[in-house]
């Protein structure tokens, strides 16, 4: 089996849940976060003894809005992790944050557990896309949340933005990012804003109460991104994300590049990549009290398991890889697919390589499903 290096930590706590989030998130439970934190930890200390993981290159704290976990907090999970698993120097730990989690305060403590990575969730400095997305923060708490991010001397910043916002013009989307630059952020990912079926902007779009963007408006808003981030010095290096030199995200890698990762926590999902080629996946039980009370009970939360055989996991591998836009050597299995996907100018062969064209990204979804079986 191989050797794990990366940890994801799900912490599903959230003040409000955004009418168009589908991740596993849960309002007005903060009252859990302490008994929560002692279950996670009794996961990471029995899936250290379980499975061939560490020291780690990567942690990712995950949300939900795992910066509403006080200092204290924080430095118990992270010192479990130290202690059941080990880090490597130089270990890349990511915290997610929303911009009324972070002060100058807030910022020292987090530097002070272990984190070296902030990823603020910015989405918009428009007033009326705010309310729209139902987010907590104003524009201008956005940008003093990165100021403050700064001067308290992370020196690895990446900030979230959404296109395709119903309302947003291209040039005020532009514009906001163009702010957000100026703060001079070493990551930035730009996701466009979809309809999840389960979502509350699911039911508002169904009901005709808001209309989506046509979708040559929000590849206009994508495009003229890229064209920006791309004159500001960020290398585009996976569909929705760019970065400077040397800050591509190593967490996000893992999961695009197909190595195994380990989740704890509510919901959290894992890899196995074992040694015939084969994989296998499982997760863990998504509603907090019912993950406290089976790992109280059992150590773990695993409610269901799947092993993919060698040609599926290959395929997924593929899938998954398409989403780099240096290229994946990990078609190489599928000959057939990528002769028919490069002659539909949806890929360009470079030796084993292959990588998206403008067209391919475009269609990235269709293009992986394509080395599927």
């Amino acid at each position: 089996m191989e050797k794990i290096k990366s940890l994801y930590l799900h912490i599903p706590f959230c003040t409000w849940v955004c009418k168009y989030c589908d991740f596993n998130t849960y309002a007005v439970l903060e009252g859990l976060i302490p008994s929560y934190t002692e279950a996670l930890c009794k996961e990471i200390e029995v899936v250290a003894r379980r499975y061939p993981v560490g020291p780690l290159d990567t942690v990712f704290f995950g949300g939900g809005t795992p910066s509403l976990l006080s200092q204290l907090q924080l430095e118990t999970v992270m010192r479990t992790v130290t202690q059941a698993i080990g880090l490597r120097p130089g270990a890349e730990v990511t915290l997610e944050a929303n911009p009324g989690n972070i002060s100058a305060v807030s910022c020292l403590g987090w530097l002070a557990a272990g984190v070296n990575r902030l990823s603020i969730g910015i989405q918009s400095l428009r007033p009326g896309a705010l309310r729209f997305l139902e987010r907590l923060h104003s524009g201008e708490e956005a940008v003093n949340a990165i100021r403050a991010a700064r001067a308290a001397s992370f020196s690895n910043i990446s900030c979230d933005l959404l296109y395709g916002v119903p309302g947003v013009a291209t040039t005020a989307f532009l514009e906001d990012l163009t702010a957000v630059l100026a703060e001079r952020p070493q990551h930035v990912s730009a996701y466009e804003l979809t309809v999840e079926p389960i979502t509350r902007l699911a039911q508002e779009v169904r009901a005709g109460q808001v209309v989506m963007p046509e979708a040559d408006l929000q590849l206009e808003q994508y495009w003229s991104a890229a064209e920006v981030l791309a004159g500001a010095g960020f290398d585009h290096y996976e569909i929705s994300n760019w970065a400077r030199p040397g800050y591509r995200c190593r967490h996000n890698l893992t999961y695009w590049e197909y190595r195994p990762y380990l989740g704890c926590g509510a919901g959290a999902h894992s890899l196995l990549r074992l040694d015939d080629g084969s994989s296998e996946r499982f997760w863990n039980v998504k509603g907090p009290q019912a993950y406290i009370d089976r790992v109280a009970a059992e150590g773990v939360s695993v409610a269901g398991r799947e092993l993919l055989a060698t040609e599926r996991a290959a395929g997924e591998a593929a899938m998954i890889g398409m989403r780099m836009l240096d290229g994946t050597r990990a078609a190489g299995a599928f000959p057939a697919e990528r002769e028919r996907l490069a002659a539909a100018g949806l890929l360009v062969e470079e030796g084993e390589t292959v990588r998206l064209t403008r067209r391919g990204v475009e269609l990235a979804n269709q293009v992986g499903a394509a080395f599927l079986r």
